[in-house]
């Protein structure tokens, strides 16, 4: 994913969820989606970071299936009720 701006991170919610391993850009809702190095990899916006953070997965299967059967269970934490929560605390302790 290389959106810049992302609300929750929906979509690499989902393909974690899928078991599938994510690339996307390193910023604050995909950040929350995207555990580095669990579920997924986090890189710069430049499309040398995302390609290299890409081809590190495509080209360790090893890597990819750890990554890959990580994501279902980080996603199941992933909930509207924590994501409130996680908000409200922060406006709480502002």
């Amino acid at each position: 994913m290389t959106s810049k701006h992302e609300g929750w991170g929906i979509i690499a919610t989902e393909a974690a969820a899928s078991g599938l391993p994510v690339v996307a850009v390193d910023v604050p809702g995909l950040r929350d989606a995207v555990s580095h190095e669990i579920t997924g990899l986090l890189a710069g916006e430049s499309p040398q970071e995302i390609a290299n953070a890409t081809i590190r997965i495509l080209e360790d299967y090893d890597y990819w299936q750890r990554l890959s059967s990580s994501g279902p269970n980080v996603a199941s934490g992933l909930t509207w009720e924590r994501s409130a929560a996680k908000v409200l605390s922060f406006a709480v302790h502002r």
